[in-house]
């Protein structure tokens, strides 16, 4: 999918996140705190430490962590499987088939019970496939609403200032609420796609259309993005350095002001 989208999905049985157009980047860089040490799903993996008890590999330390983080997201076609655990010493005391549970999430991506596990008390679960696919699971979903928010205003920051010369002073864009992402939940169940191919302001504004998705998110271009499928806009004015949230669908406005 071309850097102009975002598909987005959400499962909120599993509180799952289905999403094309986010990376670790973005994941990484809205997160209140970075995981201080994570447990590689990927049996293949070759970074970090042998932990022999679970036969995975795990990565400690915030600045180890971060610098994982980067090292992926500076590969084409990264492949990422992890979950964060609070404490090596229970981490230990996992049970066989309580590994095995974690071999069979690395596996398939979905969990044969619940995505958060007792005693590793993990906040998250995450899965990064090439094509720029990932799937992550959220203990607390303002984590993805905050994300949401982060990355919408530096869609926003990076198109407002595209245009800046090397002597112009950057104009600051004010984040979007994570609450009006928040908002948007219904929405989100339903798939959307976030079209950002607006290049620059027009009149002061900036807008990102919102269609309703489909299950083929490998194949989104501008041709599947029928009027009929739109269902509202995300707008940020220049010269009020404020946002709104357009929903045109009446029945999907109805139940997002009843949220």
């Amino acid at each position: 999918m071309s850097a102009d989208f975002i598909y987005l999905h959400l499962d909120t049985i599993s509180n799952s996140l289905f999403a094309r157009g986010l990376s670790v980047e973005d994941f990484s860089s809205s997160l209140p705190e970075v995981p201080a040490q994570i447990l590689l799903l990927d049996a293949n993996e070759t970074e970090g430490e042998y932990e022999p008890h679970t036969g995975l590999r795990v990565i400690r330390g915030k600045t180890e962590v971060t610098r994982y983080f980067f090292q992926k997201s500076k590969q084409r076609d990264a492949q990422m499987k992890w979950l964060d655990f609070k404490d090596v010493d229970l981490l230990q005391q996992l049970t066989s088939m309580e590994i095995a549970e974690l071999l069979y999430f690395g596996h398939m991506m979905t969990q044969l019970r619940s995505p958060f596990f007792y005693k590793l008390q993990n906040k998250y679960v995450y899965f990064e496939k090439p094509g720029d696919i990932t799937k992550v699971y959220y203990r607390h979903m303002e984590d993805f609403y905050r994300l949401m928010s982060h990355k919408i205003t530096n869609v926003v920051y990076n198109k407002v200032n595209r245009r800046k010369s090397l002597f112009k002073a950057s104009s600051e864009v004010s984040p979007i609420d994570p609450e009006a992402m928040k908002a948007m939940k219904l929405a989100f169940q339903e798939g959307v796609i976030f079209d950002t191919r607006q290049t620059y302001l027009i009149d002061d504004l900036y807008r990102i259309p919102l269609y309703v998705g489909d299950d083929r998110v490998k194949a989104i271009a501008p041709r599947h993005l029928k009027e009929e499928n739109r269902v509202g806009e995300i707008i940020y004015n220049f010269a009020e350095d404020s946002w709104q949230i357009d929903i045109l669908d009446p029945w999907l406005a109805t139940k997002i002001k009843q949220a």
